[in-house]
């Protein structure tokens, strides 16, 4: 008893010093340097996005299975890719879930992708990876 006692008293003081620690540290109203500003206008289901070193935006919309891509030197978006097929639902983890850029982007100008499909009447989750240039779905 005096054992769990201990370990429950040694728990409360480390969430409280940890609490204390985190109240002095400034909150999203308090940073400096920093403006809010919407970039992109019109998004159906937004579930995911990555930002390549140029700062361009791929992100996706998880119902439709679109991934788009903000392109910030015209600050202007345009069509990437369509995953065909996709099972999605409001109520469920299911449809476009991770769009990711390879990690050498853009020396290997791969854009991936993990989605909820339906192919040869299976639904499962797959992953897809495209090509920046002459994006195609692959399955």
């Amino acid at each position: 008893m005096v054992r769990g006692s201990r370990s429950r008293r040694w728990t409360a003081v480390s969430v409280l010093a940890c609490a204390a620690l985190l109240a002095g540290l400034p909150g999203p109203a308090q940073a400096k340097g920093f403006r809010a500003r919407t970039l992109i206008k019109g998004i159906e289901h937004p579930a995911t996005f990555d930002v390549a070193p140029n700062g361009d935006i791929f992100y996706g919309e998880r119902l439709s299975g679109e991934i788009r891509v903000y392109v910030r030197d015209r600050d202007r978006t345009r069509w990437f890719f369509h995953i065909r097929k996709v099972v999605s639902s409001l109520t469920s983890g299911t449809g476009l879930l991770a769009v990711t850029l390879d990690p050498a982007y853009p020396d290997v100008p791969y854009v991936y992708a993990l989605a909820t499909r339906r192919v040869s009447g299976s639904v499962g989750r797959r992953c897809c990876g495209s090509p920046t240039t002459g994006a195609r779905e692959r399955r």
